[in-house]
């Protein structure tokens, strides 16, 4: 585990890499990453407000934004309507907010094996993430700086994480796919819904 005080992000530990993570440890005031086969990465516990899934593009401040994150639920951001359309089933939905955890995973309507997952993180901005055994690159969704990341270690996984400011962000994640590519591309579909419903600071 690195001794920085950045995390890693959601997704695609294997089990024997999950125990060699172990458990969560302070680290400079912060828990550093702990990450399971659920795709979800630690962030600081705190309480959930009313869920929102209502468009927020209008900047906000560093806190305001994390306030706002903070009060989403991952699991409502986007309509049953549009978990269907997107290929996943909305009735699966499950949301992760034990501990640290603050993550929706839902499984895919057309293929058994599938899963997004949907995490908010309002306590870590984007390059406060530890992206170790990742392949990383750049990329937007609908404006906001994004990274595109694979894993070294599992070839039908991807991510992409979102920057809502200094503060704050957010991810989408997609597991158990054919394939990197078809990953990618579910991952990107998801992540184009998503990102309309997300505060962000002003540009």
């Amino acid at each position: 585990m690195r001794t920085d005080d950045r995390r890693q992000p959601l997704l695609f530990i294997t089990a024997g890499a999950l125990l060699a993570a172990g458990c969560a440890q302070e680290n400079a005031g912060r828990l550093t990453a702990v990450t399971s086969d659920h795709g979800g990465t630690t962030r600081t516990a705190e309480s959930h407000g009313a869920p929102s899934s209502e468009t927020l593009t209008d900047g906000l401040s560093n806190s305001s934004v994390a306030d706002a994150l903070a009060a989403m639920d991952p699991c409502e951001v986007l309509s049953p309507t549009e978990l269907t359309d997107l290929g996943f089933d909305p009735t699966t939905a499950e949301l992760d907010d034990a501990g640290v955890l603050y993550s929706c995973r839902v499984k895919s309507s057309t293929d058994a094996q599938m899963r997004t997952w949907i995490q908010f993180d309002p306590e870590f901005a984007l390059d406060e993430l530890n992206f170790s055994n990742y392949e990383q690159s750049d990329t937007e969704i609908g404006g906001l700086r994004t990274f595109l990341l694979k894993s070294t270690l599992d070839e039908r996984s991807c991510q992409l994480s979102m920057e809502l400011g200094h503060r704050s962000s957010a991810s989408v994640s997609v597991t158990w796919a054919e394939n990197t590519e078809q990953a990618c591309e579910v991952a990107r579909e998801v992540a184009e819904a998503v990102e309309p419903k997300l505060p962000r600071e002003p540009s």
